[in-house]
């Protein structure tokens, strides 16, 4: 009886109809992956190749984490990334240890997942690999998606002269995203004078290729480092302030010397760090931030995650995770409400909206952290361990979705 039953009771997804994923980056191939756990099917449109170019690393606090490894990554993850145990912060000029914060155990006392660093590759590589053969998800890249279509029981996205239709569309592709703009959203988000500097470089040093976190805390730049693996790759992140507007890409070259002349008198070891930089794997893009989007992030059948709706300043490094907890949680919205995709979008944003909003504003106020002047860089330093906690409890401790919630 109740097979019976269920072929009167089935949802649009459930008899096929697809998801439409625009964006083939973390987040897109998160939502893929997520939604494959519910047995819903998804295909993913990428502008260019599912690969990640740019040898740049990220970090995946543990509010990501848990989530990832639920999914079935955790082996995968781990033998390819490094666990953060500690972070240590120097004084620019000085070189001077302003604080010991010890992440690894404050991580554990509060989390149930580590906090990792990974080349970005690495973890696209991972979701890439780990999604390809699944019967849920089809993979389509080289794929330009230009306008789209929906309806009242579905929607439609154009790529390269084919028309693709599903149930509804998601627009995981980036802040400068297309999707945003073809439903109306058209205001970009805004500059934010900061420029970013990545790369990673090869060392040899106990200290750089320990599982620490270095932090070199000036007065309007500050630099990261951190290992990305276990065979001496370091990742190094420079944020500097500046008014000359940068567009938001991952493929933009810097100059060397012009990230040089960023650090003049800063401590040697800063300028070993730069001696190390090989110039053409050292890029450069402007760091933008999304206030609030008017009208919200969905219409109809279509809606945005990640950075397509609220891209964050990285000063918590929470950019990637936020985009995971979003496909996670759009994943069991869709799964709550197999026959009201409508409600299921509503339930999304509702439920997305007030922790994306908070962790924006901290992250936009950490950036000033970094950055105060004696005498206040002193109350910073010496409440740093408290506040690292207050993140970890707050943030990272978060369990924003799961899978079978």
């Amino acid at each position: 009886m109740r097979e019976i039953l269920d072929l009167f009771w089935t949802s649009p997804i459930e008899m096929g109809s697809r998801v439409l994923v625009v964006g083939g980056g973390i987040a897109g191939l998160c939502l893929a992956l997520a939604l494959s756990k519910k047995g819903l099917p998804s295909v993913v449109f990428e502008r260019n190749k599912f690969e990640d170019t740019t040898g740049t690393g990220i970090q995946l606090s543990p509010n990501a984490t848990a989530l990832l490894f639920e999914a079935g990554l955790k082996r995968l993850l781990l033998a390819r990334a490094r666990v953060s145990t500690e972070i240590v912060t120097r004084h620019w000029r000085t070189g001077r240890v302003t604080s010991r914060i010890p992440l690894g155990s404050i991580v554990e006392k509060h989390c149930a997942t580590p906090y990792l660093q990974i080349l970005r590759s690495e973890l696209v590589d991972v979701l890439v690999n780990y999604v390809r053969d699944d019967r849920h998800v089809e993979l389509r890249e080289n794929e330009n998606v230009d306008s789209l279509d929906q309806w009242e029981t579905g929607a439609s996205v154009s790529s390269n002269g084919a028309e693709s239709k599903g149930c509804l569309v998601v627009g995981a592709d980036g802040a400068r995203s297309t999707i945003r703009g073809l439903i109306g959203q058209i205001s970009d988000p805004p500059f934010s004078k900061w420029h970013a500097w990545r790369t990673t470089i090869r060392s040899e040093s106990t200290d750089l290729v320990s599982k620490r976190t270095t932090v070199w805390c000036g007065p309007r730049s500050h630099v990261v480092t951190y290992p990305v693996d276990e065979h001496g790759q370091i990742n190094c992140v420079f944020i500097t302030r500046s008014s000359n507007h940068l567009d938001e890409t991952w493929s933009e070259r810097g100059s060397l010397a012009d990230l040089q002349s960023c650090f003049v008198g800063w401590h040697k070891d800063v300028f070993e760090l730069l001696d190390r930089v090989d110039q053409p794997k050292l890029f450069r893009w402007g760091l933008f931030r999304h206030d609030k989007l008017t009208g919200g992030w969905t219409r109809g059948r279509c809606t945005l995650i990640g950075d397509a709706c609220h891209c964050v300043l990285p000063f918590l490094a929470q950019g990637a995770a936020l985009a995971i907890e979003d496909a996670f949680t759009l994943s069991n919205c869709l799964d709550e409400y197999p026959t009201d995709v409508s409600s299921a979008l509503r339930d999304y944003e509702k439920m997305r909206l007030a922790r994306t909003n908070s962790i924006q504003r901290r992250s936009v106020r950490m950036g000033h952290v970094y950055h105060l002047p004696a005498p206040f860089s002193w109350l910073r330093d010496v409440s740093a361990k408290w506040a690292t906690g207050e993140i970890v409890r707050n943030i990272y401790a978060s369990e924003a979705s799961r899978i079978d919630s």
